[in-house]
């Protein structure tokens, strides 16, 4: 039997037929070549891509936004608005359209390390002068720290406290808190089994309207939830999609199993 053709048009499909063609591209590699759960990276970062994590503008280097694991579930959603119109004179319908509206459903295991929210907030800059305490997020890193279940909503400094307010805060829960209306950004990295870059997005300032904890009994884990609001969402660069698969070292890499 001979090798399987590549059909890319109705011309070649009709004189080849179905019996040996694969569409588009050529299927044999399929196993390793798409995309797969185990292959995909969610990073948090800036509000905006192209603010470096450590402070300036350069977006070449992106290897340190935060990688954001134990997620379960991540769908991302976007609508943009069309008006049907006509015009008198014609009976020829056309459509004008609005701003894209972007959202995302985020659902992570609940567990002795940064929840959920704290962990999205890991590398967000702040425009204008606020940042939410460089050593805090430094401070913080996974592990290093017990759950301290309090409201970031606590004594805020200039409030006769010297210590910062958020030291120890694994715990970020009180979206009611002035610290949630700064935004900031989430990213997804697709890669495959060969270790190739399948492509990148990014989410752009984003925010959180909704979190979600729900308990039950007999159940054998806790999962917490949150809904995002985006400005955009942006390809992202092949070279920076790239250097996060290199970053992430054995995440990608089949030693890991070793």
């Amino acid at each position: 039997m001979t090798q399987p053709t590549i059909t890319g048009n109705y011309t070649n499909w009709a004189q080849k037929g179905s019996t040996n063609t694969h569409i588009e591209r050529l299927m044999d590699d399929a196993t390793y070549t798409s995309a797969h759960p185990d292959d995909t990276l969610v990073i948090a970062g800036p509000p905006r891509l192209k603010q470096n994590p450590q402070g300036g503008t350069d977006g070449a280097t992106y290897g340190n936004l935060t990688a954001v694991g134990m997620l379960q579930n991540i769908s991302i959603n976007q609508q943009k608005p069309f008006q049907p119109l006509m015009a008198i004179g014609s009976s020829r319908t056309f459509y004008v359209g609005g701003k894209a509206q972007g959202s995302a459903q985020v659902q992570r295991l609940f567990m002795n390390t940064h929840n959920l929210m704290r962990r999205l907030y890991d590398n967000v800059i702040v425009s204008g002068g606020i940042n939410p305490g460089d050593s805090v997020f430094q401070a913080n890193k996974p592990g290093e720290k017990q759950v301290v279940q309090q409201s970031v909503a606590q004594p805020k400094a200039g409030d006769g406290n010297t210590a910062n307010p958020m030291d120890d805060h694994n715990y970020l829960i009180n979206l009611d808190s002035e610290f949630f209306l700064i935004p900031f950004g989430l990213g997804l990295v697709f890669s495959n089994k060969a270790r190739g870059n399948i492509g990148g997005l990014y989410m752009e300032l984003a925010v959180i309207p909704n979190f979600t904890v729900a308990v039950q009994a007999g159940q054998s884990m806790i999962m917490e939830a949150v809904t995002i609001f985006f400005d955009r969402v942006i390809p992202l660069p092949t070279n920076a999609a790239k250097q996060l698969i290199e970053t992430a070292g054995d995440l990608f890499s089949p030693e890991s199993a070793t």
